[in-house]
């Protein structure tokens, strides 16, 4: 599982909706342990010169063993809970390039009267992503550690009150241009729930972000995002649901250098369904457009918009088709140095499909591929990469 950055406005108000009532909540004990083999057409994620200036090799076969585990035990009234999965990448021509991979979660929730909440802690490693680099290094690491609160007060039909709290720690490393964050972030809304109807939620959000570690150190430099919105959700039998959160966002640089278009105002939103017209057919959409912090030299945040579809088919008992395709566009803000190079926009688009054998029910096999290419402001950020890979998988 995929863990993003920060819970920016929407994001902030489906996570409340989100929180599990505690006396609902059943033992659970699951893992997998997986070994990968992965063919990469690219993996210095730049142009061949750049590559070669940088002493990577683009064409690599990388080895990715992983475990995952999802754990929930029951505590009374309360539950702790701890899921997420670690693995390493081993390169077989970029020795220096091996590392560790990680995206873990652990908390718990409780229930007090007509109130529920939890109380979760985050972690996780990846390569930086390419437009958070001025130049292409896929040396650069990402951390981030996130701690978030959440609680929910109300029947479990009608009215209720909504609160939120978070902290995000980002951390990069591997790179020249090395730039950490800090966010905190506080929210609250009104939340109605039928059961018929489903869930809806108005709220209002309040984010900063201040940078440290970065070009010029005695530079403040930060940012504050305020949102006001709303978020739906709905399941319609057992075969259609879907959410919809829309926000009015206003991104304010508290900066003490002033950046060209620091500031912005708004529609956030995101969109998701999933539809099963059959027992063998699955259909999936993901339309979002949000805020996220930026560990790019010069930069404050950036303006992100991706669409994705996907779809998988049952072929019998023991082997399901999968296909999908994405298209994200990212926009740079807050420039503060214009000497700095750096993206200001980009597009990824990407396709993939996939090939599962359930063998039993604790082994399986996966044949995948995908493409990406990469276009963006600079000649020198744009690429295609296309990789293949077979993954063994033991669940327990």
């Amino acid at each position: 599982m995929a863990k993003r950055a920060l819970a920016f406005a929407i994001l902030i108000g489906s996570s409340v909706l989100a929180v599990p009532a505690a006396a609902q909540v059943t033992r659970n004990f699951s893992g997998n342990l997986s070994l990968g083999v992965l063919r990469d057409t690219n993996v210095a994620r730049s142009s061949e010169a750049l590559a070669l200036a940088r002493g990577v090799e683009r064409e690599d076969t990388i080895l990715t063993p992983s475990a995952s585990i999802d754990w929930t035990q029951p505590i009374g009234r309360s539950s702790v809970f701890a899921r997420g999965s670690v693995g390493y990448r081993i390169y077989d021509k970029n020795t220096d390039l091996n590392r560790e991979v990680a995206d873990i979660q652990g908390g718990f929730g409780t229930r007090v009267g007509p109130c529920q909440g939890s109380a979760v802690a985050s972690f996780s490693r990846r390569q930086r992503d390419l437009e958070d680099l001025a130049i292409p290094n896929p040396k650069a690491i990402q951390d981030t550690t996130g701690v978030n609160l959440q609680t929910v007060c109300g029947l479990t039909a009608g009215l209720g009150v909504s609160l939120g709290a978070g902290q995000i720690w980002g951390e990069s490393s591997g790179a020249a241009d090395t730039v950490d964050y800090e966010t905190q972030s506080v929210s609250a809304g009104l939340v109605y729930r039928r059961s018929t109807l489903g869930e809806a939620q108005v709220f209002i959000s309040h984010a900063e972000t201040e940078y440290s570690n970065a070009l010029v150190p005695a530079t403040t430099s930060g940012y504050e995002v305020e949102s006001i919105g709303a978020t739906y959700s709905r399941k319609v039998g057992s075969r259609l649901k879907g959410s919809v959160s829309a926000s009015q966002t206003e991104v304010n640089s508290t900066s003490a250098v002033a950046g060209a278009g620091s500031n912005y105002s708004g529609l956030n939103y995101a969109v998701q369904v999933d539809y099963q017209p059959t027992s063998r057919l699955s259909l999936g959409l993901l339309w979002d457009r949000s805020v996220k912090p930026s560990v790019q030299v010069g930069r404050l945040y950036s303006l992100r918009e991706g669409v994705a579809l996907n779809a998988s088919y049952k072929l019998g008992t023991r082997f399901t088709y999968s296909v999908g395709v994405r298209r994200r566009d990212n926009t740079s803000r807050g420039s503060l140095f214009a000497a700095v190079p750096s993206l200001a926009k980009s597009r990824s688009d990407e396709w993939n499909t996939g090939l599962r054998f359930q063998q039993s029910d604790r082994l399986s096999f996966v044949l995948d591929a995908s493409h990406t290419k990469y276009d963006a402001n600079d000649p020198l950020f744009d690429y295609s990469a296309t990789r293949v890979g077979l993954t063994t998988s033991v669940s327990f």
